[in-house]
């Protein structure tokens, strides 16, 4: 797996964790996210020896959430 440049991958025993891990930016969507994310998941699956696998964030920001059915379409 190359550098992950908007998260981290930790395996600890029987648990994968991936953290987003751009708090300065609110740990928004990029373009790399997604793809990263599945080259995270695709490796745990592959290693066949984790029991869980969690995704979380490296800070929790204070700003508001807008649902994605309020984001209008440009």
């Amino acid at each position: 797996m190359e550098t992950l440049k908007t998260m981290t991958y930790e395996a600890t025993g029987r648990i994968a964790r991936i953290t987003l891990n751009r708090p300065e930016r609110g740990n928004g969507i990029t373009l790399d996210l997604p793809r990263e994310l599945v080259d995270c998941v695709e490796r745990a699956d592959l290693q066949r020896k984790f029991s869980a696998q969690f995704l979380t964030v490296s800070h929790v920001t204070r700003r508001k959430a807008m649902p994605f059915n309020n984001v209008r379409q440009r």
